[in-house]
């Protein structure tokens, strides 16, 4: 689980995907204060959680399922193991320990 997180410049973001669990999102962030943004040479992590502080049921890696372009993450995963329900999730950058996005992620009927 990531700990000892720097959220001072992460925001909430709620997802939901379709019972098929396919997330295929392209994400493009940047900065309110015009600061480039690169994630390049870091490593990204997902943690998707059932409830608040418990142990991850997937974590998703740029080694793995997350691809890095410079400022952009897209994923590409099918969650199968979900259930229709809302889950929690922490987007954060692991090699500086600083949080990217986080909020609900909600499976529902298609």
């Amino acid at each position: 689980m990531a700990e000892n997180l720097d959220f001072t410049r992460s925001v909430n973001v709620n997802i939901k995907l379709a019972e098929d669990r396919i997330f295929d999102a392209i994400l493009d962030f940047s900065r309110s204060d015009d600061g480039e943004v690169d994630f390049s040479g870091k490593t990204i992590k997902m943690d998707i959680y059932k409830h608040r502080e418990s142990t991850p049921v997937y974590t998703l890696t740029s080694e793995t399922e997350i691809t890095i372009l410079t400022n952009r993450l897209t994923f590409d995963i099918i969650l199968d193991d979900l259930e229709l329900r809302t889950y929690k999730y922490r987007l954060y950058n692991d090699t500086d320990k600083i949080a990217i996005a986080w909020g609900n992620i909600k499976i529902e009927w298609g």
